[in-house]
């Protein structure tokens, strides 16, 4: 995942950088317009890495899919195992869980700001990886052929 956040670091900083020369004025209304480029831009990268994902975790067998995807399997599988009820104040609720997991994310997030000033690009990244995961996954455990030149 880390090399996916560098991989795409030079072009997102270009985007950032070219919407950072944009702002004279802040004008409510056109917010989105002004930066809709870059919403696209964000949206496509999200929507390529998911893609990218689910792709390399319904191809791959097994054996590699729970060794490269290790990180992604074990936060489903920490989801997963939890049953859901309406007890906010269980320990071992779903809320807590995926609170606790944003914080992880926040916190990495925030270094590779200070030092990067790559973390909107983690965060995207890091939810698309676990999408993509999940995607591929389901896919592979349905059965799902969508990609009819792969034999599994």
């Amino acid at each position: 995942m880390t090399f996916t956040v560098f991989a795409c670091l030079y072009t997102t900083q270009g985007v950032l950088k070219n919407e950072e020369e944009q702002e004279t004025q802040l004008n409510e209304k056109t917010l989105l317009k002004r930066h809709a480029k870059s919403i696209k831009f964000f949206l496509t990268i999200f929507i390529g890495i998911t893609i990218a994902f689910a792709f390399w975790t319904y191809t791959l067998n097994s054996t590699h899919t729970n060794q490269l995807f290790l990180l992604q399997g074990k936060v489903i599988k920490q989801i997963k195992e939890v049953p859901i009820t309406g007890d906010l104040i269980n320990q071992n609720n779903f809320f807590k869980i995926i609170i606790s997991n944003n914080f992880k994310v926040i916190f990495v997030s925030l270094i590779i700001s200070i030092f990067y000033g790559a973390g909107a690009l983690f965060i995207i990244t890091w939810n698309a990886s676990i999408m993509g995961f999940v995607i591929g996954n389901l896919a592979k455990e349905q059965g799902i052929n969508f990609l009819p030149l792969i034999n599994n």
